[in-house]
């Protein structure tokens, strides 16, 4: 092939490579991230292009050396991202940072396929070139976020590949009709994912995240009295606000309760450049840390984006529906982030209701009487905070905790209670009248000095928060009345009166769990295996039908060829080498088959070959019917297994007689 065609292809299927890997701007919506992708396509194809066949796998490593140099990252996070990056793409929240853990699995990808699509076409397998970026893109899609229009890259690498390919020099009148029906094929199907992308399976959601070691970290709700009662006071860290006052600080929210202990029941996940996408205007809180510790993070509302200075932790995981932010590993003095934040997202009311199974109706009869005359929700909430403001004070010596016999006792023998108890009662109160209530533990913030506030221990609080549908989360303050900061007391719009009922209570030993999810980690592997698997199923079938339609079409002459070559994909799948300078019958004596049909049909193909005269239909037909006996005969020796691993051999993409 001329020179100048070899590097015309190269700079084709290069093209198509870059193309399919558009589909990870789903994922990095930075365009810098095209820079290593599309060196990796060149660099893969002229790879294809120069190398030889005993240096392919050098080659494709130097075509990946480039695109690795080019994101500037450090060779062991590299290493880590070719080992594990595939797991932290369907991990990490959108949109996700160019970093090189994560760009790794990308470029050995788009470089791989450009690599193999070259070296296919330029052994004259145009269709089978396409095939190869199709793959890559299929894979693209597995490690992408779902979306419209995800289905275009992939419609334009076809393009590419088949205008060019078919108008880069003469081909064979099949081989044409070949590129044409994989291409249409595959543009219909692209077009297809293109037009429901939206709608398709995303393997995102069936990942959990990696779990932070907490070790055996105290519940932050019971962590609030043992703060406040230290003897000596002790900064935890300097907060700097530029934006509206704040009254206070949240540590974390708590929102699921299991009758024993108040937890984070949302499942954390990794973020993206963005943690979360709240409402309203955004503004800016910088944090020092100099006594804090733990693994939670000072915030309030809905972070955005959180940046550190210095060392920032290994791993950072965060519950949008709750705005909360751990980090591992924990906090230490000198720690110093600045987070964009916003007030809070949109959420679902009904995750904020549940109640333990063991509740039992006493709860709600007590809530009912405790709002006797309260008709509105905004009511309601202001009726559960000035009773128990009023009737339950905070007591020195009251016994901590917040199981659900100590809330009882709290409730109903009418003695003091502590600040956790105060703000875990109301919350379930509250869930018993069906407003969603939640639970939040964090620091109040006094005056600033010099715009700083500096956040001791003694500030440490508990509170709960209802959520109204025209405020969103407004917080109570259910201890004592000098312990409140500011609330508006204006009550928000109210709407028709709405009855909201508390979810059923679940089925006796029924899982509900608080706390972090078990990683699926092992469950993706699998369905990834097996997609994989399903996809090269296809592949190769299709593969298989496409050729045996060719070979058996045209001349009488060419569809005895096309019988023979069909035979030798069978007879190279049994194990039988063979060889171009072997003669039909030398490679028919490999043969592990007794029946004369194999040499009967190696007498056919020598004569057709060596004859002067013109190939008959009769002999064309003849030819058909003793390789399909040839193959019935291989099936009849082997076992079904070794039959199954065989049809999936990948060589028969490149075995010699194409």
């Amino acid at each position: 092939m001329p020179p100048l065609r070899r590097t015309i292809i190269a700079v084709v299927c290069a093209a198509g490579a870059g193309a399919q890997s558009l589909v990870y701007l789903r994922v990095f919506t930075d365009l810098q991230v095209l820079v290593p992708l599309m060196v990796a396509a060149l660099g893969g194809a002229a790879a294809g292009l120069v190398t030889r066949r005993s240096g392919r796998l050098v080659a494709l490593a130097s075509a990946c050396a480039g695109p690795f140099v080019l994101t500037g990252a450090p060779v062991a996070q590299l290493a880590e991202g070719l080992w594990l990056g595939w797991i932290r793409l369907l991990t990490i929240g959108l949109p996700a940072p160019v970093s090189g853990d994560l760009v790794a699995t990308p470029i050995l990808i788009t470089a791989t396929a450009a690599f193999a699509a070259t070296i296919t076409a330029l052994r004259g397998g145009s269709g089978r070139a396409l095939v190869v970026l199709a793959t890559a893109f299929g894979v693209g899609l597995l490690l992408s976020a779902s979306g419209p229009g995800e289905g275009v890259p992939l419609m334009g690498a076809a393009v590419v590949v088949l205008v060019v390919l078919l108008r880069v020099g003469p081909a064979p009148g099949r081989l044409r009709w070949a590129v044409w029906t994989v291409t249409v094929v595959t543009a219909g199907a692209s077009g297809l994912v293109s037009a429901g992308g939206h709608d398709r399976f995303d393997p995102r959601t069936l990942v959990a995240p990696p779990p932070l070691d907490l070790g055996n970290l105290a519940n932050p709700l019971a962590r609030v009295r043992p703060q406040v009662c230290e003897e000596e006071p002790a900064g935890l860290f300097t907060l700097e606000i530029d934006g509206p006052v704040l009254a206070r600080i949240r540590l974390v929210t708590l929102d699921h309760y299991d009758g024993i202990t108040w937890t984070v029941g949302e499942r954390f996940h990794v973020p993206g450049v963005r943690l979360g996408r709240g409402e309203g205007d955004p503004y800016r809180l910088r944090v020092t840390v100099t006594g804090l510790t733990g693994p939670f993070l000072p915030l309030a509302g809905q972070p955005e984006r959180l940046s550190f200075t210095g060392a920032a932790p290994v791993l950072v995981e965060f519950a949008d529906g709750t705005d909360t932010v751990v980090v591992d590993p924990p906090l230490r003095s000198g720690a110093r982030y600045e987070v964009t934040v916003s007030h809070e997202a949109e959420v679902r009311p009904g995750d904020f209701l549940a109640l333990p199974a063991d509740t039992g109706p006493w709860l709600a009869k007590h809530a009912k009487e405790m709002t006797e005359g309260a008709t509105t929700p905004w009511e309601q909430a202001v009726a559960l905070e000035e009773k128990l403001k009023a009737e339950r004070a905070c007591a020195d010596g009251a016994p901590a905790g917040h199981t659900l016999p100590a809330l009882r006792r709290f409730l109903l023998d009418g003695a003091g209670g502590t600040v956790e108890q105060h703000a875990a009662a109301f919350a379930l109160l509250a869930r018993s009248l069906g407003l969603p209530s939640r639970v939040a533990v964090g620091y109040l913030l006094g005056e600033p000095v010099g715009g700083l506030h500096q956040v001791r221990n003694r500030d440490a609080h508990a509170w709960p928060e209802v959520y109204f549908e025209e405020r969103g989360w407004v917080p109570f303050d259910a201890a004592d009345g000098d312990l409140t900061p500011p609330r508006p007391t204006d009550p928000p719009p109210v709407s028709p009166p709405e009855t909201h009922q508390p979810p059923p209570p679940p089925l006796p030993g029924g899982s509900q769990t608080g706390g972090r999810q078990v990683p699926w980690i092992s469950v993706v592997l699998v369905a990834t295996l097996l997609a994989v698997l399903a996809l090269w199923v296809v592949v190769v079938t299709v593969t298989r039908l496409v050729r045996r339609l060719l070979r058996a079409r045209g001349t009488p002459h060419r569809r005895v060829l096309g019988a023979w070559r069909e035979s030798l994909d069978r007879l190279a799948e049994a194990g039988v080498v063979v060889r171009r300078s072997q003669t039909p019958l030398e490679t028919i004596g490999g043969a592990p088959v007794t029946t004369p049909n194999p040499g009967r049909l190696a007498d056919l193909v020598t004569r057709v070959q060596f004859s002067v005269g013109e190939t008959t239909a009769v002999e064309a037909e003849r030819a058909w019917i003793l390789a399909r006996r040839l193959a019935k005969d291989l099936r009849d020796v082997r076992p079904l297994p070794r039959r199954l691993l065989a049809s999936l051999d990948p060589r028969l993409f490149w075995r010699s007689w194409r």
